[in-house]
């Protein structure tokens, strides 16, 4: 997550304080910059809104993990769904 500068392109969203860059791919390293990004923003809240995004990061976590039990359990039933995968 880049600080942007004011005069961004379409391709950047105000969230609060903070410019999220958009950008069209996902690389690693551009998420976890973005990740590093709005802990640095989170570290100077208060600490019932940092418990608040805690609870929001684990659930949704566990959202996460959850699908991706899912697409293994499928992949190893179905070896076709493995296909529509990729």
């Amino acid at each position: 997550m880049a600080v942007a500068e004011p005069d961004t392109d379409s391709a950047t969203r105000r969230r609060g304080e903070v410019m999220v860059e958009r950008s069209s791919g996902s690389e690693l390293s551009v998420l976890l910059r973005d990740l590093e990004a709005l802990e640095t923003v989170f570290e100077g809240w208060e600490e019932n809104q940092r418990a608040a995004v805690e609870a929001y990061r684990t659930a949704l976590e566990a959202l996460h993990r959850e699908a991706l039990r899912r697409i293994i359990a499928t992949v190893k039933e179905e070896p076709a769904a493995l296909v529509r995968l990729k």
